[in-house]
C-alpha cells in the first residue's frame, strides 16, 4: 500500500485511512529505506500526507495540498468510533466510546534498509 492508497477523500476532510488491531507497521521510501514500528499489543495507526492541522482547516478536498516528501504516522493505543447513525447527530454509540483512564504503548522502532524484510502476518507495510 501507499499513503495515497490509504487516503479517503471525504467531502469534508477529516482523519481517515486508519487500521485497527495492528502489531507493526513499516514505512519505506522508493529506495526501500525506512522504519518499522512494532507494538507488544494491538494498536490503531494511520499514515497521511497531510497534517492534522491541514485536515482540520480544510473545508473541501481541493483545500488540501499533500506534502511531497513527508508522511505523518499516527499510532494510538485506542481510537474512538465515529459519530451517530445520521449526519445531524454526532453521538457515538456507547460500545465505541473510550472512557477515561491511563493508556500506554510499548513500541519498538527499527531502521530498515533496502534488503531488510518484515514478517507478514498481522502487519501492514506502507510505501
Amino acid at each position: 500500500f501507499t499513503a495515497q492508497d490509504m487516503y479517503v477523500p471525504y467531502i469534508f476532510p477529516s482523519e481517515n485511512g486508519g487500521r485497527e488491531d495492528m502489531r507493526w507497521v513499516s514505512l519505506r521510501d522508493k529506495e526501500g529505506n525506512g522504519v518499522m514500528v512494532k507494538s507488544r499489543g494491538a494498536v490503531h495507526f494511520d499514515v497521511s500526507q497531510f497534517t492534522i492541522a491541514q485536515l482540520e482547516a480544510a473545508r473541501h478536498t481541493c483545500d488540501l495540498t499533500p506534502h511531497a516528501e513527508l508522511l505523518f504516522l499516527h499510532i494510538d493505543a485506542a481510537h474512538m468510533g465515529l459519530g451517530g447513525d445520521d449526519s445531524w447527530s454526532p453521538a457515538t454509540h456507547p460500545e465505541y466510546l473510550i472512557g477515561p483512564g491511563h493508556y500506554s504503548l510499548d513500541l519498538e522502532l527499527q531502521v530498515l534498509g533496502p534488503g531488510d524484510t518484515e514478517e507478514r502476518e498481522g502487519r501492514y507495510e506502507v510505501r
